[in-house]
């Protein structure tokens, strides 16, 4: 037998789609669904970074709290470490003077046994570690020469130089005021100290 279907066209559509219930269009369907999935992607991506970015925070926090504890150690290691070298500094002056206090004495005992009469000293200092500078007063230039040979004939002075002179008055009298200079045999006076 023939069929004939006489619904309208609206009609044999919906009834041949399940007898007129919910039909899915593919291409509404499809982009839907890939729009879902790209969100769930994101938030996902969010939700993960944000965990990261947290524990960074964290590890962030606690090198910071490291860190001080490392300042204050530092700090005290620096302070240690200036005190050492102050306490070094102030050891290798202490050696030094002790190493100079025979020099120093030894030259000053050997001036004292040079210097003529007539002749007084203001200052003995020592202008390099091997040369000295003798200040003082005499009543003539005959006098200053006299020191000068005396310093030349010792063992320990050697290029004995007149470096100033002038004339002053001191209580009423005539004097010369002088600056000899002199080096010192340092090594003969290493030598007498270790003996």
């Amino acid at each position: 037998m023939i069929r004939i279907n006489l619904l309208p066209q609206d009609a044999r559509k919906s009834r041949r789609g399940g007898g007129g219930g919910f039909t899915l269009d593919k291409t509404k369907v499809v982009p839907l669904v890939v729009l879902a999935l790209v969100l769930t992607a994101c938030t996902s991506t969010l939700m993960i970074q944000g965990a990261r970015v947290s524990s960074a925070e964290r590890e962030v926090a606690a090198a910071r709290a490291e860190t001080e504890q490392y300042k204050k150690t530092i700090a005290l290691i620096d302070d240690m470490v200036r005190k050492e070298q102050e306490l070094n500094r102030r050891l290798a002056l202490v050696d030094t003077l002790d190493k100079d206090r025979f020099k120093t004495v030894r030259v000053m005992d050997e001036v004292a046994r040079r210097v003529p009469r007539y002749m007084w000293l203001t200052s003995l200092k020592n202008v390099t570690p091997d040369r000295v500078a003798i200040d003082g007063y005499a009543f003539s230039n005959l006098v200053v020469s006299d020191l000068m040979s005396s310093l030349e004939k010792s063992e320990m002075f050697r290029e004995v130089e007149l470096s100033g002179v002038r004339r002053k008055v001191v209580d009423g009298q005539n004097a010369v005021n002088f600056t000899v200079t002199s080096g010192v045999d340092v090594a003969r006076l290493e030598r007498e100290s270790e003996s």
